[in-house]
């Protein structure tokens, strides 16, 4: 198995459509999605603005997690075919360490930045947090029900 992977097919555009497959593959994925927000966040950021670059620091980071969700794939996954849009993970199990981990961390950075008087760009990053940890629970609900990935047709 190769670790970075184009469907077959289509290959006019298979190009636009990469596939990471492999777990040591990913990790360098996610060091260089954490490794662009923080240099993006602090680029963009003005002197004595914190605030605008934990927001930005947020977004990229969410962005760059729903990518990834669209370009990894498990082993036992089609690469060809786009993933529905609800699945975060190949496994259930995978979604809900995630998911549960988010939700919490969301929620304890929520409950430190109210009670400590934290910013509201602190309190919009934890909702960030939160809403990715949320989508990756969705996620693993479904696959643990079996519900088969539906296909939406845009046509």
């Amino acid at each position: 198995m190769t670790a970075f992977t184009t469907p077959q097919g289509d290959a006019g555009r298979a190009w636009l459509r990469p596939r990471i497959r492999s777990t040591p593959a990913k990790g360098p994925y996610l060091l260089l999605g954490t490794l662009c927000g923080v240099v993006l966040a602090n680029a963009a950021a003005a002197p004595g603005a914190p605030d605008r670059r934990t927001v930005l620091l947020a977004m990229v980071v969410a962005a760059w997690v729903v990518v990834g969700a669209r370009v990894f794939r498990d082993g036992h996954e089609p690469v060809a075919p786009p993933r529905a849009w609800w699945r975060f993970t190949g496994k259930p199990t995978a979604g809900f360490v995630i998911g549960g981990m988010l939700v919490v961390a969301g929620g304890v950075a929520a409950t430190s930045a109210s009670l400590t008087g934290g910013s509201q760009a602190a309190l919009f990053a934890s909702g960030v947090a939160a809403a990715i940890g949320a989508a990756y629970l969705h996620s693993s609900l479904r696959l643990h029900a079996g519900r088969p990935p539906r296909r939406v047709r845009l046509v």
